[in-house]
């Protein structure tokens, strides 16, 4: 009886192992299928993810997973870092902006300054001149900076508009009036041709910071002793000035 059941023992070792591979086998693909299915996007969201956080916004993932869930935690992914790139650029702007628009009020207000500085006996009515321009610049400053809040706003993209009706003359006048000591300083000469008064519907922040920009680049890029030459004309529906150095 004993030698029959080891006999009949050692005859049942052989399935066991079958059993043993099959059972390990079967172990290997359902571990091969959950990685694909599960963990695979779960690593390849918790990689992009790093990414973002290294502030690298071009980072998308392909939303074409059979599984729903999947699926739409990439769409939401995607979406994220879309808005996300979208603030930065705002923000980004916004702080070029900020150095860029600020700077020439600036430089404007240091030259005047330094002018007072370097005249010690100059009569009154000079420094008061003086004075009235710093007071003027320093008004356009702070509505630069209003204007440059608006932006700020996260359900806004640009700023808003405040339209009225202006004199461009007039408002030329005032840029190379602001213009003309840091011209003077390079030895460039400014001139301003106009026949007519000319009167638009404009934003005057935005069109003085545009135009404070041409005009201030072309006295920054010229020569020694060149120029900067600023025309201007315009009937009922159109209005044209031209800058050139």
């Amino acid at each position: 009886w004993l030698s029959k059941t080891i006999l009949n023992r050692v005859i049942e070792i052989p399935d066991l192992i079958w059993l043993l591979i099959f059972s390990v086998i079967i172990g290997i693909t359902v571990s091969v299928v959950i990685n694909i299915i599960l963990l695979r996007p779960v690593v390849q969201l918790s990689k992009a993810m790093k990414q973002v956080a290294a502030r690298d916004f071009m980072v998308r993932l392909k939303a074409d997973s059979q599984i729903r869930e999947i699926r739409d935690s990439y769409e939401s992914f995607n979406l994220m870092v879309q808005e996300l790139e979208a603030t930065e650029t705002l923000q980004t702007d916004f702080v070029a902006n900020v150095s860029h628009e600020l700077k020439t009020p600036l430089t404007s207000m240091k030259v005047l300054a330094d002018s007072l500085l370097q005249m010690p006996e100059a009569p009154v009515e000079f420094y008061r001149e003086f004075m009235e321009d710093l007071s003027a610049e320093i008004d356009r400053e702070n509505a630069i900076i209003a204007d440059l809040l608006t932006m700020v706003k996260l359900d806004k993209t640009q700023a808003e508009m405040n339209i009225q009706s202006h004199n461009i003359n007039e408002i030329l006048e005032l840029i190379l009036k602001r213009l003309r000591p840091i011209a003077a300083k390079q030895n460039v000469e400014m001139v301003f041709e106009s026949f007519r008064e000319v009167t638009a519907e404009v934003d005057e922040v935005k069109l003085t910071l545009a135009l404070t920009n041409f005009v201030e680049n072309a006295i920054k890029y010229n020569v020694p002793g060149g120029s900067v030459r600023l025309s201007l004309s315009g009937d009922e529906t159109t209005v044209r000035l031209s800058v050139e150095d």
